[in-house]
């Protein structure tokens, strides 16, 4: 099936880290490696990895013609501390500007 997958790496539990207090606990939050193309790949799914939007725009306008499924690994940067401010994952939409 054509089907694209985009996966947001982040490498840490994002809301998680952001509300971590120190830096000790913020390690916690925070994930080891993950090989996502060779997760694909055990599929057979094709995996191309991004680091900023220009790859990312790239990488979905190449997939308008999908014949088979492809995952995009969007590596973006981990959210720090405080990031959030007073919004928490569930009312950033009620949140005042």
């Amino acid at each position: 099936l054509p089907i694209l997958y985009v996966l947001f790496d982040n490498a840490a539990y994002g809301s998680v880290l952001a509300r971590m207090g120190n830096d000790a606990e913020a390690d916690t939050a925070r994930l080891p490696v993950v090989d996502w193309r060779a997760f694909a790949a055990a599929f057979g799914v094709e995996a191309h990895g991004v680091d900023d939007r220009a790859g990312l725009l790239s990488a979905l306008s190449s997939a308008q013609s999908l014949s088979a499924p492809r995952l995009i690994i969007a590596r973006v940067p981990a959210v720090e501390p405080d990031a959030y401010g007073d919004a928490t994952g569930i009312d950033w939409g009620l949140q005042d500007p």
